[in-house]
């Protein structure tokens, strides 16, 4: 029956011990001194009460003390010392023979007790430190997550501090221009007013005026830009001959720029769907782009090919220049909003508003 008990305690403990906060290895080795004693006593059915005696002995030492594994050890020297020594010192030999033979009895039961102390001590230090490491695993993962969330936190707020300030340059740039047809329309009032005669009038006009008309075109197209650039109007496609718009667009930009050499490679097999404003619109800032690159002199190349997809065919429009090459830092932003590569009198809306477009179609 003790042999059961302590067997079903063993078990017990040996699952609720990694989880105990106080005296684990304590409650652990006590079991193991327990089932010891219990094999004891089936080898030996003669000494029965010697060794039930005995693990009650060490269970209720266990209890009393309630310390560690070291005190355990150090309190029980206390008891062994008096049951030897108290003999000794009566003489008496049938005392000393009785002794003798207890200790002889003893010893296999306090050696397994000892090695059973050292294991139950050993696995509960071995689940300390197995908990202990789980812990700091934990912690560890939790600062990490939490570094992570102050690195993105701090990118953000230079991400919108950047945009910020690419908003207010552009804005500075966009009101500058918006004004420059106004300033020279105002100038063009005052010569006119000053005029003596007709002629000096028409003189003024025929000078003036062109200038004055391409600043408001321009200030228009800024403010059609602002606008479309947040606009989420449907698109109204139809069949469009791309080779019609790219000749039409970029033959206007040209004009007079005798020392820019157009090439052209049309190699597409059919009309696409598309809206003919949004490609005007598209074209004409690539373009744009590429001339400012190109400065006064150097290459366009437009080339169209047929492509492919799920099923679906679209046609591919390729524009290249032979100006100097972006970086890859610039190409991953040279389509967002605001952004302009350190140009001068660019908005940064241009280009935006081509990518919207296209995601568009």
């Amino acid at each position: 029956m003790l042999f059961l008990v302590a067997a079903v305690c063993l078990g017990v403990l040996t699952y609720a011990a990694p989880r105990l906060r106080t005296h684990s290895e304590l409650v652990y080795s006590m079991a193991c001194l327990i089932l010891q004693a219990s094999f004891g006593a089936l080898e030996d059915p003669s000494k029965v009460e010697f060794y039930n005696f005995t693990s009650v002995f060490l269970l209720m030492m266990a209890v009393f003390t309630r310390q560690n594994f070291r005190e355990w050890l150090r309190f029980s020297y206390v008891p062994a010392l008096v049951i030897v020594a108290l003999p000794l010192l009566s003489k008496d030999p049938a005392l000393l023979n009785s002794v003798g033979k207890f200790v002889d009895t003893l010893s296999p039961v306090v050696a397994s007790a000892f090695v059973s102390l050292l294991i139950g001590h050993t696995t509960c230090r071995k689940n300390e430190l197995l908990r202990l490491n789980e812990e700091l695993r934990h912690e560890l993962m939790q600062e990490r997550d939490h570094q992570k969330e102050i690195i993105e936190k701090q990118a953000k707020e230079l991400s919108e501090s950047r945009i910020f300030t690419e908003i207010a340059q552009a804005t500075q740039m966009l009101a500058h221009d918006v004004r420059k047809p106004f300033s020279m329309l105002r100038m063009t009032i005052d010569h006119l007013l000053m005029a003596r005669t007709s002629e000096d009038v028409k003189a003024i006009a025929q000078d003036s005026l062109p200038e004055v008309r391409e600043a408001l075109i321009q200030a228009d197209a800024f403010v059609q830009d602002v606008l479309d650039v947040r606009s989420n109007l449907q698109t109204e496609k139809q069949s469009v001959d791309p080779v019609q718009i790219l000749e039409t667009c970029i033959g206007s930009l040209l004009h007079g720029m005798s020392e820019i050499v157009l090439e052209r490679d049309y190699q597409h097999s059919a009309n696409m769907m598309a809206s003919t404003n949004h490609l005007k619109r598209i074209v004409k800032n690539i373009v744009t782009n590429a001339l400012e690159a190109t400065q006064t002199q150097g290459t366009i190349r437009v080339s169209t090919h047929d492509v492919f997809r799920n099923g679906e065919s679209f046609v591919r429009v390729s524009i290249w220049n032979s100006g100097p090459a972006l970086s890859h830092a610039e190409l991953n932003d040279i389509f967002e909003l605001y952004h302009t590569s350190g140009k001068s009198g660019g908005h940064g809306i241009g280009l935006a508003i081509v990518k919207k477009f296209v995601i568009e179609h």
